[in-house]
Order: C-alpha cells, then sequence, then structure tokens
C-alpha cells in the first residue's frame, strides 16, 4: 500500500499539482489553509482525496477565528492572510475546519500511526523542532508506532525504543 503524506499546505493550490497520483491513501497533517491565495482549492482537493485529515493550528484559527499562535516573524502575515481567508472561505468550509479532528490513530497491515499536526501533548500549537529533546516524552505519549506530525515545515525521522517518527 502506498500512502502519501502531505502537511502544511496554507492555501497554496500549485502546490497540490506536484503531488504523485499513484497512491492509495492520502493523508494530510494540517493547516490546508492560510498564508496562501486559494484555501477553497486546497480544502475542496482535500476533501476529494484525502483518507485522513489533521486540524493544523491555522484550520483551527480560521475555522474559530481565533489566533494561530504562529511564531513572531510570522504573525503580522497570518493576520492578514486570515482576514483574507476568512473572505474567502463560506461558513460550510470553515465548519468544515472545525470539524477536523486533532488526532488520528490507524492500523494498517500490522502497523500502528498516530497522525495530529504539531505534538501529541499539544497537537495545535507545540513547536518542537527535529533536534529537541522533548521528542523522547512526545513519542511515549502515544501507543508505540509511528507517529506522524506536521507544523514545523521540516521532513525529519528518528527512532526511539519501539517507536518511530
Amino acid at each position: 500500500m502506498k500512502i502519501l503524506i502531505i502537511s502544511d499546505l496554507h492555501g497554496n493550490a500549485e502546490a497540490l499539482s506536484v503531488l504523485p497520483r499513484n497512491y492509495d491513501q492520502l493523508w494530510v497533517l494540517g493547516d490546508l489553509v492560510n498564508y496562501g491565495p486559494n484555501p477553497t482549492e486546497v480544502i475542496d482537493f482535500v476533501r476529494q482525496h484525502a483518507t485522513y485529515v489533521i486540524r493544523g493550528n491555522h484550520d483551527h484559527a480560521i475555522g474559530f477565528n481565533t489566533d494561530p499562535r504562529c511564531s513572531e516573524p510570522y504573525k503580522e502575515m497570518a493576520a492578514e492572510m486570515g482576514r483574507i481567508t476568512q473572505q474567502i472561505l463560506t461558513g460550510e468550509e470553515k465548519e468544515y475546519l472545525r470539524a477536523l479532528p486533532l488526532s488520528i490513530s490507524s492500523e494498517i497491515h500490522g502497523s500502528r500511526f498516530y497522525l495530529c499536526h504539531a505534538a501529541p501533548t499539544d497537537p495545535l500549537f507545540a513547536y518542537c523542532p527535529p533536534e529537541a529533546q522533548s521528542w523522547e516524552k512526545e513519542v511515549h505519549a502515544v501507543p508505540p508506532g509511528c507517529l506522524l506530525v506536521g507544523h514545523t515545515h521540516l521532513q525529519f525521522r528518528q527512532t526511539f525504543s519501539d517507536a518511530l517518527f
């Protein structure tokens, strides 16, 4: 089974055009909206193609009209684009974002997966870069298996005893 795992599209419909099409399942680890100019197109694509979708901090902020609590260099841009995204999206699209789960557990062919946007102990807002010592605590906050997160915009892989993320 081929699983395509993506995260942090942030309203960037152009990013969708480079995704491979030969997968069995699409898992989206949050932040469908904000920053980019095409939140509707991203939501439509994800709704049509994704098997699992997690709510990210920007999805939460747009859905609930609240602060995404991003880092200082991005606060002004997030606020301004948040206002624009709020105007673009319909009430139904915002309801879709509000209804997205904060985490999902899945088992496929005997392998266990835990999906969240930021970290298991704070699935919306925790920011743990790849080298953070806190990952060992985070990975043990969920059942053994593979922990999949987005949020940092950095690809990384680490192994802790019986858990991989």
